[in-house]
């Protein structure tokens, strides 16, 4: 390399590092992103992206790769970012077309050589592409990039401090919580909340106890839901617990009274305990048509949404839980 290219290059380096520097103010709490690129390419793009502020690129050398980490991501709930080189197959629309059947809100970015005017690449746009990234890529294409991810996607600093200022008042009224919970009562994506119950864990505010399964409303997901005993049979709601006493020689069942002596149908003395009559406990008896029941029927209705349903057609969210250091 000459000497003349050689400052050049260094000066090109100096100005990325500041840009890189600069973009260190802006967050985005989806810090995964694949880029799917066999090319050289692939390394530059890393560097300036993990400079920028993401913990995990997923470097694929082939689609199938990429596709298969998508699909784990998408299956955990976590819709992240695509970079895509447009040179690693002839037919760039046939990828794109994977990728959002997978998941039909994929943020698709295709690194390419061709203008935006070009027609192919107004088709891209047209098929569902987010953003195209020039060739060849500078760090301000990058920084405009993460911008708009940003824009899209993520929250700001000064946002952060408003959502770690909520979740701090939320963990003042309890000692343990969900991360679909806190994702909840904050109202904010899940994903940028587990981002910040990580940071929170490592600087000893929580500590994650393992994921936990709960109820949720099959049609938004919420798990601000509310369970509703009732009677079986009448569906009101006048029932209470009891004990029943079941008289062998006539059959007849009716709630345990606090003086056992005679059978309330037949009109005659139990008799012995286990010979002449037994006891069942926990039982339930509704008040309002006398039906007797082991277990209540629940419904469940949704505070977000007021969707009512049964315990058969519940929906079941993991996330995280978490205990909070006081």
């Amino acid at each position: 390399m000459s000497k003349e290219l050689d400052i050049e290059a260094k000066l090109i380096e100096s100005k990325d590092n500041l840009q890189i520097q600069y973009l260190q103010d802006y967050t985005y709490t989806k810090n995964e992103i694949i880029i799917v690129d066999d090319t050289p390419l692939i390394m530059t793009i890393q560097k300036y992206l993990t400079k920028a502020g993401f913990q995990n690129t997923y470097l694929c050398k082939t689609v199938k790769e990429g596709i298969e980490i998508f699909t784990k991501f998408v299956k955990m709930g976590k819709l992240i970012p695509i970079i895509l080189n447009d040179s690693i197959s002839k037919n760039t629309e046939e990828i794109i077309n994977q990728f959002l059947s997978i998941d039909s809100g994929a943020s698709i970015i295709v690194e390419t050589a061709s203008d935006k005017s070009d027609p192919d690449i107004k088709d891209l746009f047209n098929l569902g592409v987010f953003s195209i990234i020039s060739k060849p890529i500078r760090f301000n294409d990058v920084q405009e990039l993460v911008k708009t991810l940003e824009s899209e996607h993520g929250i700001n600093k000064n946002e952060i401090a408003d959502l770690k200022n909520k979740m701090e008042n939320v963990f003042k009224n309890t000692k343990r919580i969900s991360a679909k919970h806190v994702s909840e009562l904050v109202d904010k994506e899940i994903t940028i909340v587990d981002e910040q119950l990580k940071d929170l864990e490592i600087h000893g505010k929580v500590v994650s106890l393992g994921k936990i399964n709960e109820l949720a409303c099959n049609q938004c997901n919420s798990i601000r839901i509310n369970q509703v005993a009732k009677c079986p049979q009448c569906k009101e709601i006048e029932f209470r617990q009891q004990n029943l006493v079941e008289h062998y020689k006539c059959g007849e069942v009716y709630p345990k009274p606090s003086e056992l002596d005679k059978c309330p149908k037949c009109n005659k003395k139990l008799g012995n305990l286990g010979k002449d009559y037994g006891e069942l406990d926990n039982f339930y008896v509704c008040s309002a048509c006398n039906d007797k029941f082991p277990e209540p029927e629940y419904e469940y209705e949704c505070r977000n949404c007021e969707s009512k349903f049964e315990k058969h057609q519940v929906n079941w969210i993991k996330s995280m839980n978490y205990k909070i250091i006081k």
